[in-house]
């Protein structure tokens, strides 16, 4: 990329890449909005506007839930896309410029997602919104580490047994896929009950 004329396929790959982080940001800043809705109106806060605007806010709140599905459906087709071109040729990952900002791209997302703010994005139906997609992505790393022992990144020699988990990172993890399915179950057993 430092090149004046960098390879045509690493532009399209940063491009790519590009395009990933813009709509998961947007996605994540979606879900923040929709969030802050969902509790307004649940606090009763609609209660007490007139029928047309709160008319309006359900409409609107509609809206930025549409938005924030399309853009995960775009983000993880577009993540799908980058996973599926780079699989094959990796020197496109594993170029200097490259390694960091994807490095960058997914601490930033796996922070948001996992870290101390993520309440910020817990919105009502979760399985709508596609949240992750960015996990996924570490599990191609694993995947990559079975079949070429070397760090994607940098390319230098690493196998499984360098590699140090991060046990209080996992069981995060799993809190928070069994929240959301005991989320979902408990709505899905409301809306049954209504």
């Amino acid at each position: 990329m430092e090149a004046v004329d960098p390879p045509l396929f690493l532009r399209f790959a940063n491009l790519l890449i590009n395009d990933a982080i813009f709509l998961l940001d947007e996605a994540l800043a979606n879900m923040a909005k929709l969030r802050g809705m969902q509790q307004a109106q649940d606090n009763g806060e609609w209660a007490n506007i007139g029928a047309r605007e709160r008319a309006q806010n359900v409409s609107y709140m509609h809206h930025i839930g549409n938005l924030t599905r399309f853009d995960n459906i775009l983000a993880r087709d577009t993540i799908n896309t980058l996973e599926k071109l780079t699989s094959k040729i990796t020197a496109v990952i594993t170029h200097s410029t490259m390694v960091d900002r994807i490095a960058a791209m997914l601490n930033y997302f796996l922070l948001n997602l996992v870290g101390p703010n993520k309440k910020n994005f817990k919105v009502i139906h979760t399985t709508d919104f596609f949240i992750t997609i960015v996990i996924k992505y570490f599990g191609h790393l694993i995947e990559h580490l079975l079949s070429d022992q070397t760090d994607p990144f940098n390319r230098s020699p690493l196998s499984m047994d360098q590699v140090i988990p991060n046990i209080e990172l996992a069981e995060e993890i799993r809190r928070w896929i069994h929240e959301r399915k005991s989320n979902i179950a408990s709505q899905s057993k409301s809306t049954d009950s209504e």
